[in-house]
């Protein structure tokens, strides 16, 4: 289902799929962040006409960035048109995305356990470090699974 509406006569069109857009936002998002303040961007949103690779493109470099650039609040999701057209087929993409955004945009964490230097050691010689508990459980909750029954070492056979 689509919903359209054209712009006023004489007013220009966002280009929301433009690098030069995403870049504007970027600059404004630093600027807001270095005096403190909170701000939004607008980002997965596509100048693209219908749910297609284009709008899928466009929106991952747009949330990207805007995740990247320590954005609080990320806008206009699910815009198509550069924002005339609404997709509820888009906007389901759009929620995997951020999803995947928001985890690129957070910080790895480097300690002694998630080094796991014991574990390299211990798994180095067999090349078993993939079937390892240690690197099964760390996966699987990395992943968003939490059932640590599944975490148990593989079988070798």
């Amino acid at each position: 289902m689509y919903a359209r509406r054209h712009p006023p006569n004489g007013q220009a069109n966002l280009a929301y799929g433009s690098p030069e857009y995403t870049l504007a936002g970027l600059g404004a998002s630093e600027y807001f962040n270095s005096i403190g303040l909170p701000n939004w961007l607008a980002a997965g949103c596509s100048d693209a006409h219908l749910p297609d690779e284009q709008a899928a493109a466009e929106a991952g470099m747009n949330m990207s960035i805007a995740a990247m650039a320590g954005s609080s609040l990320i806008h206009n999701l699910g815009y198509l048109s550069a924002g005339r057209t609404g997709s509820l087929e888009i906007l389901a993409l759009r929620d995997e995305l951020a999803n995947s955004v928001t985890r690129l945009a957070r910080d790895i964490e480097v300690i002694a356990e998630t080094l796991a230097l014991d574990v390299i050691k211990r798994a180095a010689p067999e090349n078993t470090f993939v079937s390892n508990g240690h690197t099964m459980t760390d996966t699987l909750v990395k992943c968003g699974c939490r059932n640590s029954s599944l975490a148990r070492p593989l079988r070798t056979f």
